[in-house]
């Protein structure tokens, strides 16, 4: 074989591996292709039907990526029989429990993540209570992963839109600080998850949620708490007042169509307060 010939079969495999990845997406391609059960057919082939990979296969990559597909059927064209299969099988993945003959896809954290994203964009409203078992269930992962999942849980609740998702949001945005002994990593694990809790009040403009948001800016001591619950109380009452505490803790006690938003000077300039609500 002549020089140039062996470097144009060098080169091949490589060209090859590109045009893979630029047609399938790198990591689709890759999770199929490292996958235990690859076929170079299913690179081209229409994914089979999410009970049946939860069913025969034995690779959780391929689970968590079924399970990603389970759209919720009632809202889809299904039937109320397809909605109760799939709303036990994610229930049971999302709370790690090792039943049924889909498993033991509940014992993988990728599994579970992604049984508990797609319980998100449900509306069943019995959803709401299995998202909160696995928020307040103990997890059995890494601490990252068990951070992972408590954080996609909260933000699960957020997508569902349903009015008793907040009482969790509440306990999760109103939880204390890591203690002086906790490691950074933990300290930054507690943030994270009251950060995307009151991200997520944001979208509940009720009483009680509206107060969290007030106590939070009255009281916690983060910097990035409480322009984060300021930024979520402007959101959630549509109301663009400053980050002082005691402006919207005397809008809340007059309600919110009580409390005028400020004028441009007064938001340039700083100059409101709780007496310019007062006189208002």
């Amino acid at each position: 074989m002549t020089p140039k010939r062996a470097q144009a079969w060098r080169i091949w495999p490589a060209c090859t591996g590109a045009l893979l990845l630029s047609t399938c997406g790198c990591a689709p391609f890759w999770d199929e292709v490292t996958s235990r059960e690859f076929e170079f057919k299913n690179l081209w082939s229409k994914p089979p039907e999410p009970l049946v990979v939860l069913h025969a296969s034995t690779d959780n990559h391929r689970k968590a990526e079924a399970l990603a597909r389970m759209q919720e059927p009632l809202t889809h064209g299904g039937t109320r029989e397809q909605q109760e299969v799939y709303l036990q099988i994610l229930t049971r993945a999302a709370l790690n429990e090792n039943k049924g003959q889909y498993e033991p896809m509940s014992r993988d954290p990728l599994c579970r993540l992604s049984a508990i994203r797609v319980l998100g964009e449900y509306r069943d409203p019995r959803v709401i209570p299995v998202l909160e078992k696995a928020y307040l269930d103990a997890n059995p992962f890494t601490p990252e992963m068990n951070a992972m999942i408590r954080q996609q849980t909260l933000a699960s609740l957020e997508k569902t839109g349903n009015a008793e998702a907040r009482h969790l949001l509440i306990q999760a945005a109103r939880q204390p600080g890591a203690s002086a002994v906790s490691s950074q990593t933990e300290r930054q694990y507690i943030l994270d998850e009251k950060l995307a809790a009151v991200r997520a009040l944001s979208k509940f403009a009720n009483y009680e949620a509206v107060d969290t948001l007030v106590y939070l800016l009255e009281t916690d001591k983060d910097v990035a708490v409480r322009h984060c619950a300021h930024q979520s109380l402007k959101t959630a009452t549509k109301k663009n007042l400053p980050e002082d505490p005691k402006v919207w803790r005397d809008m809340l006690a007059r309600g919110p169509e009580a409390t005028p938003d400020p004028g441009v000077i007064q938001r340039v300039t700083g100059m409101w307060t709780q007496d310019s609500a007062n006189k208002k």
